[in-house]
Formats: structure tokens, sequence, C-alpha cells
């Protein structure tokens, strides 16, 4: 009960922030690949800010950014397995298969894509973790894209987190907003 009344206390804590906190963070988002750059060790790949202990840029990985970069959902087609599996941060139950999948990525792309900004990845056999960041109407959003794909490099689970509280309202409410009819 303490640790839920603390949780609590916090996220109110946060709530009540002025926005020169928000102001501060994104202006730290321009300076943070330079600092993560500093805390490579020798067998790690660096790509802009973006870390990869095991090797190369996956295939999987690649291709998704490079859906994110057109800014086109139609190349998640060549992407998704017809079985992926789409985790939101809002919705407890799992969005199941490619239609679905690729509605709530298309709308993440519009509401997030202009401000989009990968900071780190981090890559094993099958799944990543991007780390990103953005601004919503002047809300800071940090969160982490987990990807699993299979051997044909299509993905077959995405996983979204999503942090502060008051970043995850507002994509929620910009979230429904696309998604709706």
């Amino acid at each position: 009960m303490r640790c839920e009344e603390d949780f609590l206390s916090a996220a109110l804590r946060y709530r009540t922030q002025s926005t020169g906190d928000v102001e501060h963070r994104l202006a730290d988002m321009e300076s943070r690949p330079q600092a993560h750059a500093a805390r490579l060790s020798s067998p790690a790949h660096y790509y802009g800010g973006i870390v990869s202990p095991t090797g190369p840029r996956p295939v999987a990985v690649a291709s998704w950014h490079a859906v994110v970069d057109s800014g086109d959902p139609v190349r998640l087609a060549d992407l998704l397995a017809e079985e992926v599996v789409f985790r939101s941060p809002a919705v407890y139950a799992p969005q199941e298969g490619k239609e679905l999948t690729t509605a709530y990525l298309a709308a993440a792309m519009v509401v997030l894509g202009p401000t989009l900004h990968y900071v780190e990845e981090w890559y094993g056999d099958g799944t990543a973790v991007l780390e990103f960041e953005a601004e919503l109407d002047g809300t800071f959003v940090q969160g982490i894209d987990l990807l699993r794909w299979n051997d044909e490099d299509r993905l077959v689970e995405f996983i979204v987190m999503v942090r502060p509280l008051r970043g995850l309202e507002k994509l929620i409410e910009l979230m429904g907003r696309q998604l709706s009819p």
C-alpha cells in the first residue's frame, strides 16, 4: 500500500511541474546522442546515437526505420507477418493480426512522426529494443519499442511502453483521435 501511495504522490507532483521542465527535456533530446557516444565500449557499433553491442543493425530494424522515415504505412505490408501482435501501452488486450497492427502503427506514425527521435537501440537474436523520445503538444514522451521478428525478418510482435504518465495520457488522447472513424 505504501508503494502505491508513493507512486500516486509522485505522479501528482509530476503533473503539477512547470512546462520549463518539458522545455529542458526537449532541449536535452538534441544533446543525448553525444552523451551516449562517450559511454561506448570498443565492441559496440555507433549509429548517430544508437548503440548496438552485438553488431550492425538487423534487417527487420532497418526496415522499420525505413517505414518510419518514409512516413508511408503502406510499406508496413512487407514488414509485418500475418500473425503479428501489437501490444499498446494503453490497451490491455493484444491487438492481433496484420490489419490491426497496421492501423495502430500508421496512427502512431502520424501522432509521433513529426518529433519522433530514436535515442538508442539494443539487439539480440530476433529481437530489438528501440528507445525513443518525442514531443506531443508540448508534452515530453519517452518510451521503447520492443520488436520481435521471424526468420523472414518480418515483425511478429511489436510492444510499446511509454512514460511519463502525462506523456502517455497525451499519446492516448491523440491516438484516440487518429484511430476514430
